[in-house]
C-alpha cells in the first residue's frame, strides 16, 4: 500500500488522534504551533498536528495497528520540548 493511499485510508483516525493530542496537551486551536509542528503553511494548530502525525507515520513506517496514543505522546513531548528550547538558542 503506498503512502498516499494509507494516509487517505486512515484520515479519520489521524484526525481523531490530532484532536486527542491537542486536548491532552492543552494545545489551542490558534496558529501558535504551526511552525513547530507543521510545514509552516497550515491555517491552525489542528492542521499542523495532522501534518505532524502524518510525518511521524511516514518516518516510522507505522502500520494502522501502531496508530495509538502511546506511540505519539512521547514523540510530541520530545518535539515540543526541542522546539521550545531551540527558540532561545543563539
Amino acid at each position: 500500500m503506498d503512502k498516499f493511499y494509507r494516509k487517505e485510508l486512515y484520515k479519520l483516525k489521524i484526525h481523531r488522534m490530532a484532536n486527542t493530542l491537542m486536548l491532552g496537551f492543552s494545545i489551542n486551536s490558534d496558529n501558535s504551533l504551526v511552525l513547530a509542528l507543521g510545514h509552516g503553511n497550515e491555517k491552525n494548530n489542528f492542521e499542523a498536528m495532522v501534518h505532524w502525525i502524518e510525518r511521524i507515520i511516514d518516518e516510522r513506517e507505522l502500520s494502522p495497528e501502531d496508530l495509538c496514543i502511546t506511540v505519539f505522546v512521547p514523540l510530541l513531548q520530545r518535539d515540543l520540548h526541542d522546539w521550545i528550547f531551540s527558540r532561545y538558542e543563539f
